[in-house]
């Protein structure tokens, strides 16, 4: 008997804001404004040069580098989803069905999302630091600190948030 696909397999965010749109208008601002904060406070306890100069200076890339950075966890994570159909092995699809509804439930779940967070997050380091600030006249470890900062605290920690709360 051929198992059927449910819709609550998703990966979220992503997914989640294709199947309803008008949370872009929440999450947008409201990752700029994290970003911004980020930034802001870093570069003011790095005691850089006037920190909201720097940050509106570097706030647009970063921005825009946090989410294509979502979409390489997100990629990730994906990808192990449409390839459980592919697995023969029971418990493999079992554990892949369970990071897709409640990673929290299995700890192999919970440890693939981890991992697709933790790309994000080297996504995010490695832009920041070779891309945004690439041209600003601080220091590699001034650069290394903000890059770092931003990769823990921007992090998409919302794949985590099990899709079985939303049906």
């Amino acid at each position: 008997m051929k198992k059927e696909m449910k819709l609550y397999n998703i990966i979220f965010p992503i997914w989640f804001l294709l199947f309803i749109p008008t949370t872009w208008l929440l999450i947008i601002p409201v990752n700029f404004i994290i970003d911004f904060c980020v930034i802001y406070f870093t570069a003011k306890y790095l005691k850089l040069e006037s920190p909201n100069d720097f940050t509106k200076k570097h706030i647009s890339k970063a921005w825009i580098f946090g989410f294509l950075s979502d979409f390489v966890g997100t990629l990730f994570l994906f990808l192990l989803m449409i390839s459980h159909r592919l697995i023969s092995n029971t418990v493999i699809r079992d554990v892949i069905n369970k990071m897709t509804y409640n990673p929290f439930q299995n700890i192999f779940s919970f440890l693939l999302v981890l991992f697709g967070i933790a790309l994000s997050g080297l996504a995010i380091y490695l832009l920041n630091y070779f891309v945004t600030f690439k041209k600003t006249d601080i220091d590699k470890n001034l650069k290394a600190k903000l890059s770092l900062s931003l990769a823990i605290f921007t992090a998409p920690y919302l794949f985590l948030l099990p899709t079985s709360l939303f049906f």
